[in-house]
């Protein structure tokens, strides 16, 4: 039923196998999404309120993701992550490790589910010049940051951060989606330093 509902076109299954109580578990997860890909690895941590849970494991792409995807993940992505949930505070995952073909992303990100759904991102990202060609963007040297504010308001959603990479950062300010005009808003552009290798970038 999941299967066809999701349309994974090939069985999904999810087992754990661990001992503990629900608030402090230890123990093995694995999962497959039919054509979605599949996921195994450890959790450890409350798993009743997930006040702090963590997550090692190994994902592995599948054939019925967008075709950039499996090309930036290659054959497996390696994660290590944190879910933490103090006194009336958002939920925070914590990304220690998230390596593939792409390179390598760590950071943090806070979901907030109070009066409106907020989601902030703080990461940081050394990519790979593979998935720089993938993404369009040969030759873009060095780390790239990102951090930025993504909130629900009624029909819309309102956006604004910053990406900030060695040639020089983008910014977003009172950006705002909707289902009839997917942007409107201002971006910022300050390029410190282009590099003349380079013809075009997207």
């Amino acid at each position: 039923f999941v299967s066809t509902l999701i349309k994974a076109e090939d069985t999904v299954w999810l087992t754990l196998d661990g001992e503990g109580p629900l608030g402090n578990w230890r123990g093995d997860v694995e999962t497959e999404m039919g054509t979605y890909g599949a996921l195994g690895g450890e959790v450890l941590g409350d798993l009743k309120n997930f006040k702090q849970a963590s997550l090692r494991a190994r994902i592995l792409p599948g054939s019925k993701l967008p075709t950039i995807v499996p090309t930036l993940m290659g054959e497996a992505v390696d994660i290590k992550a944190t879910v933490l949930q103090q006194e009336d505070q958002p939920y925070t995952l914590q990304i220690d490790q998230l390596t593939g073909d792409f390179g390598e992303v760590a950071g943090k990100m806070t979901l907030a589910t109070d009066d409106n759904l907020t989601l902030t991102t703080n990461l940081e990202a050394n990519l790979t010049d593979k998935a720089l060609k993938t993404l369009g963007a040969s030759g873009l040297p060095g780390e790239i940051a990102r951090i930025s504010k993504l909130e629900q308001q009624e029909e819309a959603w309102a956006l604004e951060g910053v990406m900030k990479t060695p040639l020089g950062q983008l910014k977003v300010t009172d950006g705002h989606s909707r289902p009839a005009l997917p942007f409107t808003g201002k971006i910022v552009a300050d390029i410190s330093q282009f590099p003349e290798d380079i013809s075009s970038l997207s």
